[in-house]
């Protein structure tokens, strides 16, 4: 009988721009499961998220966990100076998010590419690999070196709202200890950040994972 473990395993996909007969086959499902993740947040803006044909084509790596044909957990990534994890989604399924919580502490863990989070995308990292999470921030100036295309804003006021957003969900980590709680608070604000994100909102964010992670390749 095969493991949680194995059986998620065996669950996963991974459909680059070649994959394209596979692509279309789930298109609509991985759409519909980004869309319904993005819902409660004014939903998701930018080049290859402004219709199922414009994901196809512009979002180049798709890494999904399905159950036989049912799509229950989304990674989405871009090329952006490396590989990039740009979006995320489950169907609110159990298997969904424990399949999306390995695919988080795997992004976070294996120095194979980079992504900047906040608030729940956050929060799901630091309660899978706990408060190792702070070997996996990327100091601020490496962050500022890597999104050369944007401003960064590091005003106190914008450090102050993701601090606010930890505090207030700071029970989600009762399994840690307040000496690592505090770690992890003073790490996240030294290093977190804001930018413009579509619609001109700017949002704080940190970067977790590689910051040198190579581009993204079908081996």
């Amino acid at each position: 009988m095969l493991s949680f473990n194995e059986y998620l395993t065996e669950g996963y996909d991974n459909f680059f721009m070649e994959d394209k007969q596979k692509r279309e086959k789930y298109a609509q499902q991985v759409w519909d499961v980004i869309q319904r993740s993005y819902e409660d947040k004014g939903g998701i803006h930018g080049n290859g998220f402004k219709s199922i044909q414009d994901m196809i084509a512009n979002i180049p790596f798709w890494k999904i966990y399905r159950q036989d044909d049912v799509v229950r957990a989304v990674l989405l990534y871009k090329d952006s100076n490396g590989r990039k994890s740009v979006a995320s989604g489950t169907d609110g399924s159990r298997a969904g998010i424990l399949a999306m919580a390995k695919m988080i502490k795997d992004d976070a863990t294996l120095d194979r590419t980079y992504s900047e989070v906040s608030s729940q995308a956050l929060f799901m990292t630091i309660k899978q690999v706990g408060a190792k999470i702070i070997d996996y921030i990327v100091p601020i100036d490496q962050a500022i070196k890597k999104m050369t295309k944007d401003v960064l804003f590091t005003d106190t006021k914008y450090k102050k709202e993701f601090i606010d957003d930890f505090d207030k969900n700071i029970k989600l980590f009762r399994k840690i200890d307040d000496e690592d709680i505090a770690k992890i608070r003073s790490a996240l604000y030294d290093n977190c950040y804001a930018r413009e994100i579509g619609g001109g909102h700017i949002h704080p964010k940190v970067m977790i994972g590689n910051a040198n992670s190579l581009p993204i390749r079908k081996s």
